[in-house]
C-alpha cells in the first residue's frame, strides 16, 4: 500500500461536486421534506399489504 502525502489527501476532500449533488444539495435547502412526506404518506399504498391482497390462486 503506497503512503499518502498531504496533498494527495487534500485533493481528495475538494472534489468537484457532479451537477446532481450540486442540485441535490439545493433541494435539501429548498423543500421541506418533513411536510411534503406527511402529506404523501396516507395516501401512499403500502406495497406488501397490496401484494397479499392481490395474490393470485
Amino acid at each position: 500500500m503506497k503512503q499518502q502525502s498531504f496533498g494527495s489527501l487534500e485533493q481528495a476532500h475538494k472534489k468537484k461536486q457532479t451537477k446532481r449533488e450540486v442540485f441535490l444539495g439545493e433541494m435539501e435547502t429548498v423543500v421541506p421534506w418533513r411536510r411534503l412526506e406527511a402529506l404523501i404518506t396516507p395516501h401512499y399504498t403500502n406495497l406488501a399489504r397490496a401484494a397479499h391482497r392481490c395474490r393470485f390462486r
